[in-house]
Formats: C-alpha cells, structure tokens, sequence
C-alpha cells in the first residue's frame, strides 16, 4: 500500500468524522470538499500506474491531458458543489484545498518512487 491511499484514508476518515460529528451543513461541506480531490488522485494514480507499466514513454503525454482535464473537473466541482448543493463556502474550500495539496503531494513522491528504478538515484549527472 503506497503513500497515496494512507492520505486518501486519512482524508476520507476525516470527511466522514466531519459528516458524522459535523455540525449540519459544515460537516456535509468538509465531506464534500474531501470526497473531489481524493476521488480524482485515486482515479489518476491508477492510471498512472496502468500507463506506467503498458509503455513508459506514454506517461508523460498522459499527463498532460490529465493535467487539463484535472483542470476542467476542478473548476466544475466547484461550481457545482457551491451552487447545485449549496454548501457552505469556507468549510467546503477549506478542506478541498487542504485535501488536494495533501493528494497532489502524495501523488508526486509515489511517481517519484515508481520511475526511480528508471531514473536512477536522482543525483545530478554531469553535462545536465
């Protein structure tokens, strides 16, 4: 079990103590900033990963449309978590934005990890 699901865990355990202990709407924001950025780091690793072992030269076009898309879902998760359902705006930011730079950070050494075998010790070679 890698890094990544520890905080995604770690960040739905605390939504769901946020839904369960909440105070009415706060507690269904917290929950609901939780549950879009650690839905998208876990759909992205996986496919991280599948593309990573199919053809490691894909991986990097792959994630620059995963970058764009990322994006574009953020964007509309937002608006649809703060319109459509109405939650409370600081709780709801707070935890997404906590809870996205927890999964991104997470995200980022579990590919530093996957492609160190390929990439070697990390040290500065010379002429780079």
């Amino acid at each position: 079990m890698n890094v990544l699901w520890w905080v995604s865990g770690a960040a739905l355990s605390v939504g769901l103590g946020a839904l369960w202990f909440g105070y009415g709407r706060g507690g269904e924001a917290v929950f609901l900033g939780v549950a879009g950025p650690v839905a998208m780091a876990g759909a992205s690793w996986t496919m991280t990963t599948r593309t990573w072992s199919r053809d490691h030269v894909a991986l990097l076009p792959w994630m620059l449309r995963a970058f764009a898309a990322k994006a574009l879902f953020f964007v509309g998760y937002v608006a649809v978590m703060l319109r459509g359902f109405d939650a409370r705006p600081l709780p709801f930011v707070v935890s997404l934005t906590v809870t996205f730079l927890a999964t991104h950070l997470a995200e980022a050494f579990c590919l530093r990890r996957l492609m160190a075998p390929v990439l070697g010790t990390g040290a500065r070679r010379p002429g780079l």
